[in-house]
């Protein structure tokens, strides 16, 4: 079989493997509508769209206990409600990543807590090095506040 052109040759691989291929898209649902909207076309090639709605605030806090219990590690006091309002404030952003800034949460945190327990000047316990305090957090706490940066020069004068 001789084809010609490109054209002819993708529309004969995609009817050759048409039952043997599965092409999946993932993304954010208004930028995977803009993907689709830009050729009239392609939505109408899409024959399954799945929308998995976003996790709830409680749903986080579950996603962030699991991961701190298959680590090995408690979340100290304090810590849910504190992260209850930063997933708040956080899931109202666009580009929120759900599990995915969870994790980035807690691995922060993990971070912070060894910072820690290596900064104390007396000998850690090992039930110490299995618990993440609300300081292990601090950075995602910081989140709540609304810090503003003013962008541009300042001009000193020398002399």
């Amino acid at each position: 079989l001789h084809v010609r052109s490109r054209r002819q040759r993708q529309m004969c691989i995609r009817d050759s493997f048409r039952d043997d291929v599965v092409v999946i898209l993932a993304g954010y649902t208004n930028l995977m509508d803009r993907l689709l909207a830009v050729n009239p076309g392609f939505a109408s090639r899409i024959q399954t769209r799945i929308t998995f709605p976003d996790y709830t605030v409680s749903e986080m806090l579950e996603i962030l206990q699991r991961m701190a219990a298959i680590n090995d590690f408690t979340l100290g006091a304090g810590v849910r409600e504190k992260m209850s309002a930063v997933l708040e404030r956080e899931s109202a952003s666009p580009g929120f990543g759900n599990a995915r800034s969870v994790r980035s949460h807690f691995e922060r945190a993990l971070k912070t807590q060894a910072s820690r327990l290596m900064a104390e000047q007396s000998e850690v316990n090992e039930s110490a090095l299995k618990v993440l305090t609300e300081e292990d957090f601090t950075g995602t706490f910081a989140s709540l506040q609304t810090v503003q940066h003013r962008l541009g020069f300042q001009f000193r004068q020398v002399g």
